[in-house]
């Protein structure tokens, strides 16, 4: 049985990625979906910290938290796109000697959780017709659930207000073989939640991937990413950080409709260099789309 079901996968592949060599097709992050298309995307992000009770000491605790994001978008038209974004967490506070792996045994602790975070609507718009590889998104998530922030029995999980998010992508090609995709964010989080003695943060990340297609099917790249962040309102008013990542990924198109993704990065900011700890992030993201274009 074993056998027939490897079989029939191996075929599957084997057909998916025929087609890919028999089209040329590119996905373009920064483009909207054409009208009356959809895309489907999961992606999957594994944040690992390790910190130290005193600077000077060992590495004694892992903060982890495992988030997967489903997003759809519909086309509404070539130039306007909506959709939803759903966030599912599980998250897990150890010893820093142990796996960070552990997370994904989504349990109910005193050191752990996992559920529903978040959800909300969000559109994607290419205002200007003469630049069809230029878009702004925008989201708006609301939380699902009581008491994300964590209290003394239940960690951290995620903001206990919304999240307002717009996005700017631009994409630039570099010839056949390379390409350079940029993206600025406006990121308000936990809105109005000041008064019930939470705070309001805002950061302006931005973010840079350098390309490179070997293949029609294959794309390898390298992502830089920073973000200044300060906290406005609430007990955390005028706190100031921010965090820089930068990382290796590669995606493979088995046809234009199906793509994986898998990406490492390394982070840091302020308060993991002050205390000598350190962080990472494993990714793995799947997208399904109607309606790939150059």
């Amino acid at each position: 049985m074993n056998r027939i079901i490897f079989t029939i996968l191996a075929a599957f592949f084997l057909v998916m990625t025929i087609q890919a060599q028999d089209s040329d097709w590119r996905y373009i992050l920064s483009s909207t979906i054409p009208q009356g298309s959809i895309e489907a995307k999961l992606f999957n992000n594994l944040y690992t910290q390790q910190t130290r009770a005193t600077t000077a000491g060992p590495l004694t605790d892992r903060s982890t938290f495992f988030s997967s994001g489903l997003s759809f978008l519909y086309g509404v038209s070539s130039r306007f796109n909506a959709g939803f974004d759903l966030r599912y967490r599980s998250v897990r506070n150890d010893l820093a000697s142990s796996s960070p792996f552990k997370v994904l045994k989504f349990e109910n602790t005193l050191a752990s959780r996992h559920g529903i975070t978040n959800f909300g609507p969000k559109i994607r718009y290419a205002p200007f017709e003469s630049l069809p590889k230029f878009s702004i998104q925008s989201a708006w998530w609301f939380p699902a659930g009581d008491d994300l922030e964590g209290s003394g029995d239940k960690p951290y999980s995620d903001w206990n207000g919304s999240t307002f998010l717009t996005q700017f992508f631009s994409d630039f090609s570099l010839g056949s073989k390379w390409a350079l995709f940029a993206e600025v964010d406006f990121f308000m989080e936990d809105i109005s939640k000041a008064e019930d003695g939470g705070f309001n943060r805002i950061s302006v990340p931005a973010t840079a991937i350098f390309s490179f297609f070997p293949t029609k099917g294959v794309t390898l790249y390298a992502i830089g990413g920073y973000s200044p962040y300060l906290s406005w309102t609430g007990r955390e008013a005028g706190d100031k950080d921010y965090f820089v990542q930068g990382g290796l990924g590669a995606k493979y198109q088995f046809s234009p409709a199906f793509e994986v993704e898998l990406l490492y990065t390394a982070f840091s900011n302020e308060y993991l260099k002050f205390i000598g700890g350190k962080a990472a992030t494993f990714n793995l993201g799947f997208r399904y789309s109607t309606g790939s274009k150059q």
